[in-house]
């Protein structure tokens, strides 16, 4: 009902600024108006500089009851308004908008320096107030409404700038608001040119200020600003636009001095007395320090009533009876505003506006100086600025330079074009409001509609927002199928734009090979079309957001709705919480467990609701099925298998004919090893252990050879063995025959590859007398084998075979032809014959 009557509020707002936007007449002929005023000017410039001087002077009048009127309302001046509701800000702008545009009409100003300061001053001063008002419009119409929709979504970005401001807020010794009252009285001791015991609250500030420029510090590219950064930057963007048009104020201030006399002026002199502290340079920058600490303020309170607003249209136990309403939203920037004119602003415009007139009439021709000075001023101690006026008219007729009827008709030109600068103001100011007040219209109107729509189960009995659901749905999947249609037609277009760009840059390389002068057109051309490119692409990737986003939006409708899916997934939903609830109470009051076996039978067929025969008879058919499908498979398998057997006995045979056949070959060499083994000076170390080890090898192999072909059917165990036994058995072979190789190896396990030196060897011819050995046993002769004599035999047998002089690798023909020619004429063997062979003869 809250949300409800602020939208009522603003929509009675918005139908008042239709209606005084319907009761104002057509803006008026403005451009007519002032070309009736220059040809008076013409005919009689006298007449028109009098009336432009009594009516800026009545203007400035008005403006300054305005001015001592702020300043009596003092804190209340953020509640202060106008007969018609207007706040007292927008009367401000609506005069000094006024005077500026009549000031535009006076001509030749730029050649008198004064009154050229004078005017950049006066065109400050209402930048200044022009500012204030779109800082204020600004923040309605862009910060708040984003800040809200932000803080409700909650926006993590939002809500960790959110924290840090509060943290920077925090790390100062005392609150804001102590702060600020430190700061005033650090002001007035300032003003009075006392010693201020407060001088280390502008340190705190210093701090303070480092704190939250490193918060609101702009990344190197906008483009990776998140929503958090992009809304404290515009909102303290803001700020730094006031406080630039302030710098500019004081600087155009600086260049504006006025006479000693002139001080006495009725209106310089009250402009003087409410005049902001702006005008002394040392207080200005205590009073930055000040509005630094309510900038601070004012966005601190703001994002807490936006925390607070957020929270009620959550709801909850923790909501607000009452959430803010949008005048209370408002309220922190306009108490900045108040206190930034009541501080910087009072009396600023109208102190120089009362500078100006001045001027002007010592430009018409009164000696504004003189006049001062010869009155005398009494009690009050001030000259009216108003007679002067009237001196300065009655002097321009008694001098002939202009004429009642003159006068007459400038005076009400002047008045009819004041009047429609008047209006034409106004029926601007009128048209922002509308605009503001339909924008906070319509976030209302979106507001409650999603309040309505977030708490749809108890607000169902209060009458619906004004934007239905059904129509607002039906309008969102009329525009995602049309969206949804334009996809593919957008990625076709890409296609054929690159097809033509393609096209276009090979003709474009070729004239630019042609003339030299097209390169940079060819750049222009790329460039231009990587540009376009991101755009297409970064607009693709938006559609398909924005179509996910809708698509997301129908089916969560579709599914919250009261439709058939809806209700039917609602039951689904609720009789898993059931079951959910039942398999609790059971696991809670039961002990018995469930088997692996009976938990992966539970899982195929869940009960429904509980074990019962027909569950019992469904299972058996179930699995009776399956055995019956796995038994099918299997044939396919079983086949597969009893061929791979077949298969393996068929290479195990072959590998037995191998084996077979290597057995015949080595039949010659194992006895010639045998026999070697048995002398100790065969120069065959470790010869006898790779006969033992040469045996258990083919022994190992045979045996494993037998067992796979005796099996006839093979597991799955015994398949794994068999695996295992030849990965064994090839690791062993290399080294088996390697080692056969490598008996070339002397005594102390060297390679001998070279031939042995050429010694010489007693005769194998046994000698008579020594006799011929006999066995012991059986006296017969014992035939024995010269050592000799069996190590040529086993060199002519290596050369034979071509592994002569290196046993372990089997060289040609060729090769040992070589070899031997290369032996014979070898200088280390020749030096070993005789001498008296000659053979170098």
């Amino acid at each position: 009902s809250n949300f409800k009557d602020f939208f009522s509020e603003s929509h009675t707002t918005l139908s008042k600024c239709i209606d005084r936007a319907a009761n104002i007449n057509e803006e008026q002929n403005i451009q007519e108006l002032e070309r009736d005023l220059s040809h008076i000017s013409e005919r009689s410039p006298a007449s028109v500089e009098c009336v432009f001087v009594t009516a800026l002077c009545s203007i400035n009048k008005r403006f300054l009851m305005m001015e001592n009127a702020a300043k009596s309302a003092m804190d209340c001046l953020v509640d202060l308004t106008s007969r018609e509701g207007d706040w007292f800000l927008e009367d401000m702008c609506l005069i000094a908008g006024v005077v500026i545009k009549l000031f535009a009409l006076l001509a030749n100003y730029d050649s008198d320096l004064m009154l050229h300061s004078a005017h950049k001053c006066l065109q400050a001063a209402y930048t200044q107030y022009k500012g204030l008002q779109e800082l204020n419009l600004n923040f309605t119409s862009i910060i708040l409404p984003e800040a809200i929709q932000t803080v409700q979504k909650e926006d993590p970005t939002v809500l960790s700038l959110i924290e840090e401001l509060n943290q920077v807020i925090d790390s100062i010794p005392c609150k804001l608001s102590d702060l600020i009252n430190q700061l005033q009285l650090h002001l007035r001791f300032v003003i009075m040119g006392m010693e201020s015991p407060h001088e280390n609250c502008r340190k705190i500030v210093a701090n303070l200020r480092k704190g939250f420029e490193s918060l609101v510090q702009s990344p190197d590219s906008a483009d990776s600003l998140s929503p958090g950064q992009m809304l404290f930057m515009g909102f303290n963007g803001l700020f730094e636009n006031l406080a630039l048009g302030l710098n500019t104020l004081t600087a155009a201030l600086a260049s504006l001095n006025t006479p000693t006399s002139w001080r006495t002026v009725d209106q310089l002199k009250e402009a003087k007395k409410i005049s902001a502290l702006v005008f002394d340079a040392s207080s200005r920058y205590i009073l930055e320090d000040i509005f630094l600490v309510k900038r601070l303020q004012t966005m601190q309170e703001l994002f807490n009533l936006c925390k607070t607003n957020a929270t009620g249209f959550h709801g909850g136990l923790n909501s607000p009876l009452l959430p803010p309403d949008d005048d209370l939203l408002n309220r922190p920037v306009r108490v900045f505003t108040a206190d930034y004119v009541s501080s910087m602003l009072l009396g600023v415009f109208s102190q120089t506006l009362a500078m100006t007139i001045c001027l002007l009439l010592q430009k018409i021709g009164l000696n504004v100086t003189g006049e001062v000075e010869q009155r005398d001023i009494g009690a009050q101690n001030k000259v009216s600025l108003e007679e002067l006026c009237r001196i300065c008219v009655d002097g321009a007729v008694k001098r002939r330079q202009t004429s009642t009827t003159n006068l007459n008709q400038a005076s009400n030109a002047m008045s009819y074009l004041e009047n429609a600068y008047r209006r034409n103001e106004l029926n601007r100011r009128l048209k922002q409001e509308m605009q503001r007040a339909e924008m906070i219209v319509q976030r209302l109107q979106l507001q409650l509609t999603a309040h309505y729509w977030l708490h749809e189960d108890v607000l169902s009995l209060i009458p619906p927002p004004p934007i239905i659901r059904s129509a607002f749905m039906m309008e969102l999947r009329k525009k995602f199928t049309a969206l949804a249609t334009l996809q593919p037609k957008l990625s076709e277009a890409i296609e054929q734009q690159r097809s033509l760009i393609l096209s276009s840059e090979q003709r474009l390389k070729w004239a630019a090979g042609a003339n030299p002068a097209l390169s940079e057109v060819m750049c222009a051309f790329e460039t231009s079309v990587c540009i376009n490119n991101e755009q297409l692409l970064l607009e693709q990737r938006m559609a398909t957001m924005v179509g996910n986003m809708c698509n997301s939006v129908i089916q969560h409708e579709a599914l919250r709705t009261r439709t058939s899916e809806a209700l039917t997934n609602d039951t689904a939903f609720l009789q898993i919480v059931e079951n959910w609830e039942t398999s609790c109470y059971l696991s809670i009051n039961m002990n018995t467990t469930l088997t692996p076996v009976e938990e992966s039978l539970v899982k195929l067929i869940p009960p429904d609701p509980v074990l019962d025969l027909i569950w019992i008879n469904k299972a058996e058919t179930l699995i009776s099925e399956s055995v019956k499908t796995l038994l099918q498979q299997m044939e396919p398998q079983k086949a597969l298998m009893f061929a791979a057997q077949d298969n393996m006995k068929v290479v195990i045979a072959n590998v037995r004919a191998i084996l077979a056949a290597h057995h015949r070959i080595m039949g010659d060499i194992r006895s010639l090893l045998k026999s070697m083994a048995k002398f100790e000076d065969s120069g065959l170390a470790g010869l006898v252990e790779y006969l033992t080890r040469y045996r258990a090898y083919t022994e190992r192999l045979s045996a494993f050879i037998k067992s796979l072909l005796s099996v006839e059917d093979l597991s799955v165990d015994r398949a794994v063995l068999a695996l295992q036994e030849i990965v064994t058995l090839q690791e062993e072979t290399p080294g088996i025959y390697e080692d056969l190789l490598h008996f070339s190896m002397d005594g102390n396990g060297k390679s001998s590859n070279k031939r042995p030196p050429l010694i010489r060897q007693n005769s194998l011819c046994v000698s008579p007398k020594l006799g011929v050995p006999r066995d012991p046993q059986t006296g017969k002769a014992v035939q024995e084998k010269n050592a000799y004599a069996v190590s040529v035999w086993r060199r002519v047998r290596m050369k034979l075979e071509g592994r002569d002089p290196d046993p372990g690798g089997k060289c040609t023909v060729q090769e040992q032809v070589d070899w031997a020619i290369n032996e014979a004429t070898s200088l280390e063997n020749l030096a070993l014959l005789y001498e008296g062979w000659t053979p170098w003869v």
